[in-house]
């Protein structure tokens, strides 16, 4: 570094690799923070002709169930174990269509803030209706979602 009277001056190159090193460890501070907010494990289902088959041995008590989207289903479900039977919601915000998000006990809608519980119901608006979902069987090893 260079002297000015009472001020030290760092050189460019220096200075640059300040700027990356802080660069660097913000990215990695804010991958850590992304990781830590996905509470909901993803898994990829298959699909079997027109339901999508969700190993229970893969399964926690929720789980987000990763479809390829169409127009007919447009975003990811959720799969939710309710006492004995499972529920599968489309984690679309039925508001304006925006990709909910599992939050804690909350799936909330980033676009507008429309919040639903675990069941689809609306919570808070401006959503005025319960998020859609699809019918659920369970053959003891696997739960099944009919589209």
């Amino acid at each position: 570094m260079k002297s000015t009277g009472d001020r030290e001056l760092m050189s460019r190159s220096q200075f640059l690799r300040y700027c990356a090193a802080g660069v660097v460890g913000s990215c990695a501070v804010a991958t850590l923070g992304l990781q830590s907010c996905s509470s909901v494990p993803m898994l990829r289902a298959q699909q079997v002709q027109s339901e999508l088959v969700v190993p229970l041995s893969a399964f926690e008590h929720t789980m987000m169930v990763q479809v390829e989207r169409t127009a007919s289903l447009p975003a990811d479900i959720l799969v939710v174990k309710d006492g004995a039977a499972f529920r599968a919601l489309l984690m679309r915000c039925t508001h304006k269509g925006c990709q909910v998000q599992a939050e804690g006990q909350l799936l909330v809608c980033p676009c507008h803030g429309s919040e639903f519980s675990l069941s689809g119901e609306v919570l808070s608006p401006p959503a005025s209706r319960n998020l859609d979902s699809y019918p659920t069987r369970f053959d003891g090893t696997q739960i099944y979602i009919r589209l």
